[in-house]
């Protein structure tokens, strides 16, 4: 079952997980709408049974039943070959048996379905995947009363994706905006293969409303120039601790970007204290433009954060970043040519906190009954560090046209 869900999301297919009970009480077929909830909101096309040896009778009579009104049942590794527990053993084996029955007639007309691979099966029934997976990306996918749907895809890769996206779901155009800035355009897809020209950086993502009113010009900017390299901010890197614990670790000045709990420190005390604290670091460092530079908007790429930054630029506070490509932009009327005052304050996870206390005190600090995934006694003593700060490398990049063809370098 597990690898079934797991070679379906990774070939574009969209479905929902569905219990014994909701087949039976929240599941109904319809002439008009097909495979429905009992809310009329949300609509399926087939039902997939992935390797179920065992079956309730009762779930295999509704199967059946959906059968019976033309609903699509794609039953991988065969239909099941009996029952669970040993109630009434007998008796429900027996309904069981009309119910495979009544599944069978069902064969000739396509209704239901029996293969060994369900990749196969839900091709031969039609069901439509979403081929953007095979470009690395990923998706979610809301569909509206009125038709539309909404995707939200994003890259969890290391590389920039450039694709020309081809949807499962009809549309005249479709509206494509940043999750983060609010940012969006309306695109009109190819006339040659109805693709969408998508931009995505590295752990990129957007949100994409597919509608039914076509759009105007098609943005040529989108996807076709790329950031160029800029320059590095190398440092001198002032380092200070502002809050957290346990304890707060000394100030410090360091000469390449690293995880903080690598660092070698004065001593052991110090270098336990890096190893223990949660809380913030402020980095401070000073830059100059350069003299050829472009003009406009720059790009502050940070690298790696562990695992969340908020940048100030010559006293002015620029935002918050939380998630890959861990960028800002860097306003062309708050840039100086000479003397630029970055500050990156970047707070890690409790993780390495927890873990100190583990250590010095036991279960001792604990407020509450603590349980690891396996229900197992919880114990963090000897928990690995979490990398922590600002790893880099950081960057100042020339702005130029990113996911929406406009001046959006990040």
């Amino acid at each position: 079952f597990c690898e079934t869900a797991r070679r379906l999301e990774e070939r574009g297919y969209a479905f929902d997980l569905v219990s014994d009970r909701q087949l039976r009480q929240e599941i109904g077929y319809y002439s008009r709408t097909g495979l429905t909830a009992t809310d009329q909101r949300t609509h399926w096309q087939a039902i997939l049974v992935a390797g179920c040896a065992r079956m309730p009778a009762e779930t295999a009579l509704r199967l059946a039943d959906l059968a019976d009104l033309g609903a699509t049942l794609l039953l991988a590794g065969g239909l099941p070959a009996d029952v669970p527990g040993l109630f009434d053993l007998e008796g429900r084996r027996r309904v069981l048996e009309h119910a495979r029955e009544r599944l069978q007639r069902h064969l000739h007309s396509g209704r239901v379905r029996i293969g060994p691979d369900p990749l196969a099966l839900l091709a031969a029934a039609g069901v439509p995947r979403e081929p953007m997976t095979d470009q690395g990306m990923e998706f979610v996918r809301r569909r509206h009363p009125d038709g539309t749907h909404t995707y939200f895809v994003t890259t969890p890769g290391a590389t920039e994706i450039r694709a020309d996206v081809v949807l499962a779901r009809r549309m005249s155009s479709a509206q494509v905006s940043d999750p983060l800035t609010g940012e969006r355009t309306t695109l009109s897809p190819s006339h040659r293969d109805g693709s969408l020209p998508l931009r995505l950086p590295p752990g990129g993502s957007l949100l994409l409303r597919t509608l039914r009113a076509a759009a105007g010009r098609r943005p040529a900017a989108i996807g076709e120039a790329v950031t160029d390299d800029g320059f590095p901010l190398v440092g001198p890197w002032r380092v200070t601790f502002v809050s957290g614990g346990p304890t707060l670790p000394v100030a410090r000045t360091v000469s390449i970007l690293s995880d903080w709990t690598t660092w070698e420190g004065e001593d052991e005390a110090d270098r336990e204290t890096l190893r223990a604290f949660s809380g913030m670091a402020r980095y401070t460092v000073t830059f100059d433009l350069p003299a050829d530079g472009p003009p406009g908007d720059r790009c502050l790429s940070l690298g790696q954060v562990c695992h969340s930054a908020r940048v100030t630029l010559n006293d002015v506070d620029l935002g918050v970043v939380f998630c890959r490509p861990w960028c800002v932009t860097l306003p062309a009327d708050l840039l100086r040519p000479t003397g630029n005052l970055l500050e990156i304050e970047v707070i890690n996870l409790m993780a390495n906190r927890l873990a100190a206390l583990e250590r010095e005190q036991g279960d001792a600090w604990r407020p509450f009954l603590f349980v690891n995934i396996r229900y197992q006694p919880f114990d963090a003593a000897d928990w690995t560090p979490l990398p922590s700060g600002l790893l880099g490398p950081v960057r100042v990049l020339a702005s130029a046209p990113g996911v929406f063809g406009t001046a959006n370098p990040c």
